[in-house]
């Protein structure tokens, strides 16, 4: 295939007409190009002695002479050869008066590549979320995720040498929402959509922002390790163990309760991040397992369980058998929803049959800490 240069270069080739500089000062040029592209045409940048001439080469074939500006900067447009390995290279030197040129300059490899990237892939088609929470998805190593949102372009994210990516946090209003992605490598293709996100994001009550703010900070309750509190996730009865344990050990402050021998649950090994944890609160009487030797950790807490354990751990286990007693026929949370609202340790819209959210948890939480710094610590 025959290629010819696109910019018509006009170089005057008389001696005389040279600009008057020493030898001395004619260094090899240098290449300023971006090393890749998708594109046929293409400028060929560079610096060298200002008001001089350089000799471009593509793949040892002379391009002819470009003209450095007052900067030094000069620039010439040709084609790229389609190789088989999409690979050209770039040669120059700067031109003496005297019809001699410079040492060549450091060669310039630009990789042709026009093969499109692969289409992101979130790891979700339909997902709720929140205003904290990030979306996290699959593409081609390398290159660059764009998230529109509602056809908006929000972000720009990179791709991992694994392969992964991260939104980071979206910020959405509430209400829904369509996310489309698409990728684009350093060469400048494009990828195709990936497929349709729709998305839900709920309002964060103030409380819950203003709880887990304050538990963030005395170390109770930590974050993910994107940095991010997600305040509408529900907690496992391992992670409620834990945020229990650290309120607990942080007011240093020895639950009023009748201990009990340390549960040897089935599903619980000494190994589990959250053992030392539930084996403390199962002490103390706080938490229980289940009839079947399990504690069953990875299940989500329920309201039940969080103002049962909160309760006894305020020291308030009486007041709360005592209110059962009066509640005839009510089930056996009831007396501890009773005292735990007398108390301030319910959190709002408390439902005592539905999954806790982090959010509500850490209201709650926050509720007991200052009882029990206020209780003092016990012997």
């Amino acid at each position: 295939m025959k290629f010819k240069i696109v910019a018509t270069i006009l170089v005057l080739l008389f001696a005389g007409s040279f600009p008057a500089f020493g030898q001395e000062e004619a260094i090899p040029a240098i290449f300023t190009s971006s090393p890749i592209t998708n594109q046929l045409i293409v400028t060929i940048e560079g610096k060298a002695p200002p008001s001089s001439f350089v000799e471009v080469f593509r793949n040892d074939r002379s391009l002819g002479l470009a003209y450095t500006d007052q900067e030094g900067k000069f620039s010439l447009i040709t084609y790229l050869e389609e190789t088989e390995t999409g690979i050209n290279v770039f040669r120059a030197r700067t031109a003496f008066p005297d019809g001699t040129f410079s040492e060549f300059s450091p060669a310039l490899y630009i990789t042709l590549d026009q093969a499109p990237p692969q289409a992101p892939v979130p790891d979700s088609t339909s997902l709720i979320l929140e205003p904290t929470q990030y979306i996290f998805g699959s593409g081609e190593p390398g290159s660059t995720v764009f998230v529109l949102v509602d056809s908006i372009p929000v972000k720009e994210v990179p791709v991992d040498q694994g392969g992964r990516f991260s939104t980071g946090n979206l910020n959405l209003p509430p209400g829904w929402h369509d996310i489309l992605f698409y990728a684009q490598d350093s060469a400048g293709n494009q990828s195709p959509f990936s497929p349709l996100v729709i998305a839900f994001s709920q309002e964060i009550p103030s409380q819950y922002a203003e709880a887990m703010t304050n538990l963030s900070q005395l170390g109770i309750m930590q974050g993910y390790p994107d940095g991010s509190l997600r305040p509408l996730n529900r907690v496992t009865r391992a992670e409620f163990a834990v945020f229990l344990s650290r309120t607990l050990n942080l007011a240093n402050f020895t639950p009023p309760t009748s201990p009990a021998t340390p549960g040897a649950f089935l599903d619980l090994p000494k190994d589990h991040w959250a053992s030392q944890a539930v084996e403390f609160v199962s002490s103390q009487g706080l938490m229980v397992g289940f009839p079947d030797g399990t504690f069953r950790p990875d299940e989500y807490v329920k309201g039940k369980e969080v103002i049962a354990a909160l309760v006894r751990a305020a020291g308030l286990e009486r007041e709360a058998q005592a209110a059962q007693a009066m509640l005839k026929d009510a089930p056996w949370y009831a007396g501890y929803s009773l005292v735990g609202a007398q108390h301030g340790l319910l959190y709002p819209d408390f439902a005592p049959e539905e999954e806790a959210l982090r959010g509500e948890v850490a209201v709650s939480l926050s509720s007991l800490f200052e009882i029990l710094l206020q209780m003092g610590s016990t012997p």
